[in-house]
């Protein structure tokens, strides 16, 4: 007990599975026992302070699934934006911030995301309002590719309908998920991930991460110092764990995995 403290009062507000909020109410000595009209005055606080906890727990709760999702956004094989309703920029992926910085054919303003060209531009534009939807009509999935003023290949958008308004206050205000692909990216993939996927050993797994980077056979054994032979027989054990026959049947697979990109130097 504390010193010079008398009388403390708990009041348990809210509990569930995962936490529990309370206040306790202490007055000294010289103030003598709560009062039954003081007691009574903490009763009738309650139930305001139980909304007000309910609603802090909803908000953590609701915070913490946002926090999620956007990891797991900018996770995502390709580079994402998430856009609200008028198709400004809520949230960008690290390599979807990089391509926005490059302003190579598309490029983020107050006003929006803009295109190389007036037309072009109003074409995105249409394809995200689409997507966003209208409270009439629910929103639809498009896509379109962006010339980029460099002379590099198009993009490529694709605009998803965000269904969901319930993961809390960053993606409560996104509508559209923008996916940018960008041909000239190169996929990383984590040899680690694809060794336990497919039981693949080091070798095995570094050289499916050399193939899925985009290198070919002969430019994988010359960068780990391997025969050519030795790789082949690496690969055809790959084929084997893998359940492929061919090198453009393992990529496919392998590109189906979660994995980073990087633009080619």
């Amino acid at each position: 007990m504390l010193r010079g403290i008398e009388e403390v009062v708990r009041l348990d507000i809210f509990s569930d599975a995962s936490q529990s909020h309370s206040i306790a109410l202490a007055r000294p000595w010289a103030s003598g026992p709560f009062t039954s009209d003081e007691l009574a005055f903490a009763r009738a606080l309650m139930p305001h302070l139980q909304r007000v906890a309910t609603l802090h727990a909803h908000v953590e709760r609701t915070t913490s699934f946002a926090r999620t999702a956007i990891d797991a956004l900018d996770e995502a094989q390709a580079p994402s934006l998430l856009l609200d309703p008028t198709g400004r920029v809520v949230h960008a992926s690290a390599e979807a911030d990089r391509l926005l910085h490059e302003a190579d054919g598309l490029s983020a303003g107050r006003d929006g995301l803009r295109a190389a060209t007036p037309a072009l531009s109003g074409r995105l534009r249409a394809v995200l309002a689409r997507a966003a939807g209208s409270s009439r009509a629910p929103g639809i999935s498009g896509a379109l590719h962006l010339r980029r003023p460099s002379g590099k290949p198009d993009l490529v958008l694709v605009a998803i309908p965000v269904r969901s308004r319930s993961l809390g206050p960053a993606i409560g205000q996104a509508s559209v998920v923008l996916q940018i692909t960008d041909p000239l990216a190169r996929a990383i993939a984590d040899p680690a991930i694809l060794a336990d996927a497919f039981d693949l050993t080091p070798s095995e797994a570094i050289l499916a991460a050399d193939l899925l980077c985009g290198l070919s056979v002969v430019e994988a054994a010359a960068k780990r110092g391997r025969s050519v032979a030795t790789v082949r027989t690496h690969l055809a054990t790959v084929f084997a764990k893998t359940g492929t026959a061919r090198q453009s049947d393992l990529i496919r697979l392998l590109s189906r995995l979660p994995h980073r990109t990087r633009p080619l130097a």
